[in-house]
C-alpha cells in the first residue's frame, strides 16, 4: 500500500546525498592538518601563535515563518527535503510549491479515493506514484496522503495534464465518505487462485503494495518491470530472484557466490497485514498458527474470506500502519472502495 510517498522518496535522496566522510579529516589539501607543525611568527611565542583572535559574531535576526491568512504556513519535513517550499495560494491559504507540480497548491485538499481514476506516476531516479482520487469538483486527481501533504491534487497541477494541448482531466463521482488514501485490491493470495502454472504477484508501487494479480512469473516481472513479489502461504517454496532482479536495493544481501539472499515466504508488518505473505529476503517467519485458507478461489480478507468471483479490498486511512486497514469483499470486476458498498456472496462484511 502506498504510504507517505514523499517521505519514502526523501529517504532515497538522503541516501544518495550522504557520501563517505573519510575525506573530512584535513591534511595538506586545504584541511586543518596537524596543529603541532604550526610555527610562531614574528618572534612570538608558541602560545601567541596558537591563540586565535577573539571575534564577536554579528547578531542574527530569526526569519519569521510565512503567514497565509494570518496563520503560519509550513510544509512537512519530508516535503521540505524534496524541495517543497511554503507559499500562499491566490485566496491566501497555506500551500506548497514543488518542481513536480504546477503553481502553489493548497495543503490538505479534500478528495475521495477511487479506483476509476488513473493517478499519477513519475520517475525522478526513484519511482514516485500516487493513487487516483476524485476532487469535489468531480475531476480525477492524484492523492498525496503523506502527513501534512497536499491531499487530492487537482489535475491541472499535474504534469500529465497539458491545458495548452487541450488535454482535459477525466471526470469521476465524488463521495465525501470515501476518506481512505490507498487500497490494495487482491484478486488472489496464492498460486491456488490462479491458472495452471501462474503465480499470484504483488505489485509494489512507491510506498506499498497496490494489487495482487495472477501473472506468469513474478521474478521475471521484477527483473524487467518495477518491483514485484510472489504472494505465498506459509511453508510454500519461493521462486528465487533472477540476477537482474534488484527487488528493493537497500535490503539486498550478497552471497559469496555473487547471488543474493534466498527468498522465503515471510511476513512484513511494514507493508502487509498479518494475513498476507510474500516471498522476500526480508521480514519475519510466519507464526505457526497462521491457519488461513489455502483453498482455490478463496482469498483471505481480514476476518473474512472472499469467495469465487470476488476480490478483497484492503483500505488504509492516511498515515495508518499496514495492520490498521479495513477489509471487505467485492465482485472481482467492481472497483474497490474505501467502504463496502455491496455484500459478497459469503456474507462478505
Amino acid at each position: 500500500m502506498k504510504k507517505s510517498l514523499l517521505l519514502l522518496v526523501a529517504c532515497a535522496l538522503i541516501a544518495q546525498a550522504c557520501g563517505d566522510d573519510s575525506g573530512d579529516d584535513g591534511g595538506p589539501d586545504g584541511g586543518p592538518g596537524d596543529a603541532s607543525t604550526a610555527q610562531p611568527m614574528d618572534g612570538g611565542s608558541d602560545a601567541d601563535a596558537m591563540t586565535p583572535p577573539t571575534t564577536t559574531p554579528p547578531p542574527t535576526t530569526p526569519v519569521p515563518p510565512l503567514e497565509c491568512g494570518g496563520e503560519p504556513c509550513m510544509v512537512s519535513q519530508g516535503a521540505a527535503m524534496l524541495g517543497t517550499t511554503p507559499c500562499c495560494t491566490e485566496d491566501d491559504k497555506c500551500g506548497g510549491q514543488s518542481a513536480i507540480f504546477s503553481g502553489c497548491i493548497e495543503l490538505g485538499l479534500p478528495g475521495s479515493y477511487t479506483e476509476s481514476c488513473p493517478g499519477f506516476s513519475l520517475d525522478t531516479g526513484f519511482p514516485l506514484s500516487f493513487d487516483g482520487c476524485c476532487t469535489p469538483e468531480g475531476t480525477c486527481g492524484a492523492f498525496d496522503g503523506s502527513e501534512g501533504g497536499f491531499g487530492c491534487i487537482p489535475a491541472d497541477a499535474l504534469p500529465a495534464v497539458d491545458a495548452d494541448a487541450g488535454t482535459e482531466p477525466e471526470t469521476c463521482n465524488y463521495d465525501p465518505e470515501e476518506t481512505c488514501t490507498t487500497i490494495l485490491a487482491a484478486h488472489c493470495d496464492g498460486p491456488e487462485d490462479c491458472g495452471s502454472g501462474q503465480q499470484c504477484c504483488g505489485a509494489f508501487e512507491g510506498g506499498g503494495y497496490a494489487s495482487f494479480t495472477c501473472q506468469d512469473s513474478c521474478v521475471e516481472l521484477a527483473a524487467s518491470d518495477g518491483i514485484w513479489s510472489e504472494i505465498c502461504h506459509p511453508g510454500q517454496s519461493c521462486d528465487q530472484p533472477l540476477p537482474v532482479d534488484g527487488g528493493m536495493p537497500p535490503t539486498m544481501m550478497p552471497l559469496p557466490d555473487g547471488g543474493i539472499a534466498p527468498y522465503e515466504c515471510r511476513t512484513n508488518a511494514m507493508y502487509l497485514p498479518d494475513f498476507w505473505y510474500r516471498c522476500r529476503d526480508t521480514g519475519e517467519t510466519p507464526p505457526e498458527n497462521a491457519d488461513r485458507s489455502t483453498a482455490s478461489g478463496e482469498i483471505n480478507c481480514g476476518e473474512i474470506v472472499c469467495g469465487s468471483g470476488e476480490k478483497c479490498c484492503y483500505a488504509l486511512e492516511a498515515n495508518a500502519e499496514a495492520s490498521q486497514g479495513a477489509a471487505h469483499c467485492v465482485d472481482a470486476e467492481a472497483d474497490c472502495t474505501c467502504n463496502p458498498k455491496t455484500v459478497g456472496t459469503d456474507g462478505g462484511l
